[in-house]
């Protein structure tokens, strides 16, 4: 099959002027075998398999015993899983010719069709009916597997491979790709370091080598990966996000920052690296600068959650509770079943001492998850203000179920028990106060000394 058509070029430009023209005016033209290989290949690159049926049918016809153009038939069936075809096909082809080619696309075939075993020879002819090149056959042949979810076959074809030239790039790539995606991340990083080590120029394989890097947690050598891919290819932009994102895991907000304004005007996605920089200003308790780039975020994206939500942390840090249900209301419409989101406006409410609402907020969002100790915490603590300590109760058990030494949580049953009058249940919680918040009980005794009889619970048998 040939390999010197271009899509692009004035030739096959001029070509398919031609032979659409031929088409449209219903007029008899001939082209060769190798003009309607480059017309069926362009149609099959832009996605058109109704042309490039047509221009097979038309080939054929010209040209029926062309293996080119049956391999080309055999393609179109393939893709329109018509697989039976497409192997029938193939079958045909080998009493014509046969190469790596025709048999890589019948092994594929024929595991489409879970014919596993068949396929596996097949694959294995491939590789050997390839004189010139056998590890990229052997390369496209690990992929086919691959992507039928036959790893263990994949690696043994690149293993393989790679005995016989462990320089292969092919080869090498599929392997890094295999090993990260079944989370063999140091056999991953071992061979993304061999393909730099033989080409140290590859902007795209630094970047895998950071990603893989920032999986094993090891955040300075993805920064220097990411520098690398950076210089390397001054355009390869996601490198300085990246290497933000390991600063930002280094809590080194500052220089990440520093590192994500660098392409702040040029990276595609402005709303995302404004919202960047925003969350490592917050980070920083800068908050008044941070909801200036929330802001930004949100005038580029007004349907931004994340923006909405950032506005409204960053007003409630500074005690702006009014106005920071506002984007809390709008984040909520554009995401209701944001259980954080509603918690925040709970926070908001208790502080606008709006405590029907904060309650509502409270339980909205444990209806949505009901596994947020704080959040029960906070509601059982809001009944507790309301003279409901059996409803209080509810929520402290609940809370204490799912997280038990979750913070003030002792001090809370202490006194819900008490005002209860279950006195053995409050001493015994008084007592566990002790251990980790005995300035807090201590608190709650001055503020309940009128409510309770303390010497009931401290002297209860």
């Amino acid at each position: 099959m040939s390999d010197d058509w271009n899509f692009d070029d004035d030739d096959t430009e001029e070509l398919l002027l031609r032979y659409e023209r031929s088409i449209k005016e219903n007029r008899s033209t001939y082209f060769d075998a190798e003009e309607f290989e480059a017309i069926i290949n362009h149609y099959l690159f832009t996605g058109n398999d109704e042309a490039a049926q047509r221009a097979v049918n038309v080939g054929k016809m010209l040209h029926p015993a062309n293996p080119t153009l049956l391999f080309l038939q055999a393609r179109l069936y393939f893709s329109n899983q018509n697989y039976l075809q497409s192997l029938e096909v193939l079958m045909n082809l080998r009493k014509l010719e046969y190469d790596s080619d025709y048999a890589l696309l019948q092994g594929e075939c024929l595991l489409r069709l879970g014919r596993n075993n068949e396929a596996l020879r097949v694959l294995h002819e491939a590789i050997d009916l390839e004189k010139e090149d056998k590890n990229t056959v052997a390369a496209n042949a690990a992929n086919v597997l691959f992507m039928n979810q036959l790893t263990d076959e994949a690696l043994c074809i690149l293993n393989a491979a790679y005995q016989r030239d462990p320089c292969h790039f092919d080869v090498l790539m599929d392997l890094s790709l295999i090993y990260r995606a079944t989370g063999r991340i140091d056999d991953a990083i071992k061979v993304l370091n061999e393909i730099l080590d033989i080409s140290p120029y590859q902007s795209l394989e630094w970047m895998k080598l950071g990603d893989v890097l920032m999986l094993k947690n090891d955040y300075n050598g993805a920064i220097r990966a990411y520098d690398f891919a950076a210089a390397v290819d001054e355009n390869m932009h996601d490198a300085w996000i990246e290497k933000g994102h390991a600063l930002y895991m280094c809590e080194k907000y500052e220089q990440a920052i520093e590192t994500y304004k660098e392409v702040e005007d040029v990276f595609f996605d402005q709303v995302h690296v404004k919202l960047l920089i925003a969350e490592c200003y917050e980070r920083l308790d800068k908050f008044q600068i941070a909801e200036v780039y929330y802001r930004h975020a949100y005038l580029l994206d007004g349907e931004s959650v994340d923006a909405c939500s950032g506005i409204a942390i960053c007003l409630m840090e500074q005690e702006q509770f009014s106005e920071a249900l506002k984007y809390l209301k709008r984040a909520l419409k554009l995401c209701p079943d944001d259980a954080d989101m509603l918690v925040y406006a709970a926070e908001c409410y208790v502080n606008l001492n709006m405590l029907d609402e904060a309650i509502r907020a409270y339980q909205e969002s444990l209806q949505i998850n009901n596994n947020q100790p704080d959040a029960l915490v906070s509601l059982g603590s809001l009944y507790l203000d309301a003279n409901n300590p059996e409803k209080a109760l509810q929520y402290f058990l609940e809370a204490e179920f799912q997280d038990a030494n979750i913070g003030g949580l002792s001090v809370f049953l202490t006194v819900t028990y008490a005002l209860l009058n279950q006195f053995g249940y409050a001493r015994y919680y008084y007592q566990k106060s002790q251990e980790f918040e005995a300035e807090s009980m201590a608190e709650i005794v001055r503020t309940f000394e009128n409510e309770i009889d303390w010497n009931k619970i401290i002297f209860h048998d």
